[in-house]
């Protein structure tokens, strides 16, 4: 019977033999780039055997089931994410994000830096209906509230500009308007002088 360390020679063999195919196999015609990537992911597996923290090793290979090297990148910035969220100060948000990704620190944390900034955006805004609209459609993203508020002022501005563009458009018309009827009163005016004028040559004839 095998010892347990013969058994994690034996398996350790058999990985390291599964990391070499998988080299020939995404650089078939490069020898010296299945040889760097058989190195590199040889380093990530034994790396990834010395792991502390078996709830980040577990999602890392989850994520990566044949892919060492990747696993170890996972693990890394998900130790340092998980570092990073332990000392966070709002707990709204950081609640909002663990329901959202409850294994992935590191997604965790970029969303909880982008809900914090947001929610601060928020609270500059002067209280509006339209402020008050954004907060209603997305209670739990600030995110989400500031893109909608944003687009909510771009219609207005939209609106606004319509409004403005035809209201020139009609004062130029009125413009035009008066301009051609003044065009058409100096016209018949004119006519009516010729016409006196002829009249009064044929009395004096």
């Amino acid at each position: 019977m095998k010892t347990k360390e013969e058994k994690d020679q034996e398996i350790e063999k058999n990985i390291k033999e599964q990391i070499k195919q998988f080299a020939k196999k995404e650089y078939p015609e490069d020898k010296e780039t299945q040889d760097h990537t058989y190195n590199k992911q040889v380093d990530a597996f034994l790396y990834m055997k010395t792991a502390s923290d078996i709830e980040l090793k577990e999602y890392a290979i989850k994520e990566y089931k044949n892919d060492y090297d990747m696993q170890k990148h996972i693990y890394d910035v998900n130790v340092m994410a998980k570092d990073y969220m332990s000392s966070v100060t709002n707990i709204e948000i950081k609640k909002i994000v663990e329901e959202k990704y409850p294994k992935n620190f590191n997604m965790q944390k970029h969303i909880y830096e982008k809900q914090f900034a947001a929610k601060d955006v928020m609270s500059k805004i002067p209280n509006s209906p339209k402020k008050e609209n954004a907060i209603n459609k997305h209670p739990k993203d600030y995110d989400k509230q500031v893109y909608f508020y944003e687009r909510l002022m771009i219609e207005k501005e939209d609106t606004e500009k319509i409004a403005k563009e035809k209201e020139e458009l009609q004062v130029k018309q009125e413009a035009e308007r008066i301009k051609k009827e003044q065009e058409n009163l100096k016209i018949e005016q004119e006519k009516d002088a010729k016409n006196i004028w002829k009249r009064l040559k044929k009395l004096f004839q």
